[in-house]
This record gives structure tokens, sequence and C-alpha cells, in this order.
């Protein structure tokens, strides 16, 4: 059962269209919830980044892990406060009705027609003691206007390329084809392509993304810089005959998929899904500014499913990640939301290890959910 909801940003507030097995409600969040709503987001996102430099000095202590996940936790029950609220809720309790009765699943699409949105962190949607993204299946649905690839249920001869590009050696690639062969089955091992360091040109990841693949995963460095006002963002990558590192702009990425979109793209570099640089951005530059983050530009490209990084992850957590969405896609037949649901199940299992912002920081694009075989 599908509960879908339509985030527009109007007239400096938030409009939300719910539709349902219940019919069809609308609300707007008032201008003072919708400010609240960018304010606190860009608050966590500052957060998380502080974080991430504390844990890389060493100096992630337990009092400041108590706090962001405090943090966490009421922002979401906030986020679901302002969003699901009267007939909305209404619609969700609904599909919740009939989901038990008929013995299926809940889907909650979010439908973000105003991309600046996709900064806020709905996975975040908090109630009853537990984040709605691990008990239903939660995807972003992005407007565009480039067609979807549409694909067979039945996907025998399934290709993956794993473009792995450390050219500086500082990431650790080796841990993550690992994580990726556990995951794809024994029949499947030949339709495994690897791309990798010293190899990951441009020229060549643009051949094997012009020769056709299915699941495209790439693991690079996510980097971002101001341009006159605007974020250009892309991946560290080899140079051409081992002239030191090189860069995979995001239009450029862009280009090749729009030539040629594989069904399902993972970017498991740190900040694919960012596309502002939270320490330093303003609101105003938020509200006027171009969304244009690695994944976002991506599933405008006629690719069905995008999973990119809203904020860098750690090490295990993306070799958990890949693991567990290849296991489910692969060897169990799920679609990919609800692989990234037991995704983000394992990742919040060990969030006293991890960081604890690494279980929400991979985010689902869909227009067309990723079956590898006939799904659920």
């Amino acid at each position: 059962m599908e509960v879908s909801l339509q985030l527009r940003y109007l007239n400096n507030q938030i409009m939300v269209v719910s539709t349902g097995l219940s019919g069809e409600a609308y609300r707007l969040i008032s201008i003072f919830q919708s400010e609240k709503i960018i304010k606190r987001s860009l608050k966590l996102h500052k957060r998380i980044e502080q974080a991430i430099q504390r844990d890389e000095e060493g100096k992630l202590n337990r009092n400041y892990r108590k706090r962001l996940k405090f943090y966490l936790k009421h922002l979401g029950e906030y986020l679901y406060s302002v969003v699901f609220k009267d007939e909305i809720e209404d619609s969700l309790n609904v599909a919740i009705g009939q989901a038990i009765r008929f013995n299926c699943d809940v889907n909650i699409r979010l439908v973000v027609s105003t991309d600046f949105l996709n900064i806020v962190p709905w996975e975040l949607f908090y109630a009853d003691g537990a984040f709605l993204c691990h008990v239903y299946d939660l995807y972003r649905h992005p407007f565009s206007l480039q067609p979807v690839k549409q694909q067979a249920r039945n996907m025998d001869n399934l290709s993956v390329l794993f473009v792995g590009a450390n050219p500086n050696s500082d990431i650790y690639i080796r841990g993550q084809i690992d994580a990726v062969c556990a995951g794809i089955p024994p029949d499947k091992k030949d339709a495994f392509n690897l791309l990798v360091t010293p190899d990951a040109t441009v020229t060549k990841i643009a051949s094997r993304i012009f020769a056709g693949t299915d699941i495209l995963h790439m693991l690079a460095h996510g980097r971002y810089e101001n341009q006159s006002k605007n974020i250009k963002s892309y991946f560290v990558v080899d140079g051409e005959s081992g002239k030191g590192p090189n860069r995979l702009s995001s239009e450029m990425l862009q280009s090749f998929c729009r030539a040629n979109p594989m069904k399902l793209a993972i970017l498991g570099a740190c900040r694919s899904d960012q596309a502002f640089d939270y320490q330093s951005v303003q609101e105003e530059v938020i509200l006027n500014g171009d969304y244009f983050s690695t994944a976002h530009a991506l599933i405008k490209t006629g690719i069905p499913c995008v999973v990119g990084m809203s904020h860098p992850v750690s090490k295990i957590a993306t070799e958990m990640l890949s693991r567990r969405l290849y296991i489910g896609l692969l060897q169990q037949g799920q679609s990919i939301a609800r692989a990234m649901r037991q995704a983000r199940l394992e990742l919040f299992a060990h969030n006293d290890t991890l960081l604890p912002s690494d279980w929400f920081a991979p985010v689902l694009y869909s227009r067309g959910l990723f079956y590898s075989k006939k799904g659920d």
C-alpha cells in the first residue's frame, strides 16, 4: 500500500499533498514552521560535520553522541508533527490498516517537487517510538522531464560496473569490493566488472558506461567547490596515463548516464548527495539557488534509482551498506526500497559503534523501483 506525499515550496510555505486509498488531502505548513524546518535541517547538517571532525580527531565522546542522537529524534518528531497532520495522517493510517488486512507493506513515496527541499532529512520522520523509514519503505521521487528507463522484471544477465578510483591511496577500495562480492550470487560473479585504480580514468569510465551496464557503483572521493556562488561537485578519479588525479564532474557523469542510463546507480562517495557547503551556506542562498548534488543530477537522466550520500560516512558503514544492498537485491530479489530499509536497520543496530548519522546518510531517489528479478 502506497502513501504519496508531494512536497512543494510555495509562497514561503511548504505545501503537502497526500494521495492514497483515503483520497486526496493537502495542507500548507506555515511560514514560521517552514522556515524552522529549513533552519533545523541546516543545523543538523552542521552538527554532523562537527561530529565527523570530532570522530577523525578521536574526540567524539559518548556525551556528544548522545546529544546528536537526541537531536535526530527531536527533529524527526517535529517533521512528523508538521507533515503528517489531520487528513494526511489519516491517509497513512488507512494505508497501514489496508496493509495489515492484505498482509503487504507500506510504501511512503516523497514526491519532492521543489529541488532544494531535498536538504531536509525526511528519512528522520519519527513517531510512536520509531523512525518511519525503519518500519516502511521510504524513498524520494524528484520531478524530472526526462523519461525514466524501464526495466524488465527478469534480469538473468544483470551486469554490475564497480568504479573504484583511489589516486591518492587514501580510501579502502578492497573492503568495498569484498562487500559487493559477498552480495553477488556465485552464478552472477562473471557479471561483476571492476574498473579500479590506476585504470579508473574519465575515458575508461565513459567507455564502460556507453557500452552499457545495469548497475553503476561509484566509489571515489566526492568533492565540491564554490564557483561564482555556485557549487561544482565532482569525483576524484585517476588521470590519463597515470598523470595524477583528475576530476569527473557531476555534469560530465550526468552526460554519460543520459546517453546510456543504467537501471541503478549507487554513489558510495561521501557527499554525493550534498549540494551545499553546510558550514558556510546561508538560508537565502538555498532558497534562491539550484540543488545540484551528483545523485540528484543522475536521477534526472532517466536512471530509475540512484543512491547518494547526504554527508560523509564511515568506512565500516559503507561496506555494511554495500553488502546488505547487494544481498537484498541480487540474492533475495527485493526492491531497492526494501533493501535500503534493511541496510538502514543494520546500520542503526550498530549505532553505538558507528557514527550516529551513518544510518540515514544514504538517500534513495527513485522514479521506478529496481528489482533484480520478480520482486515482492
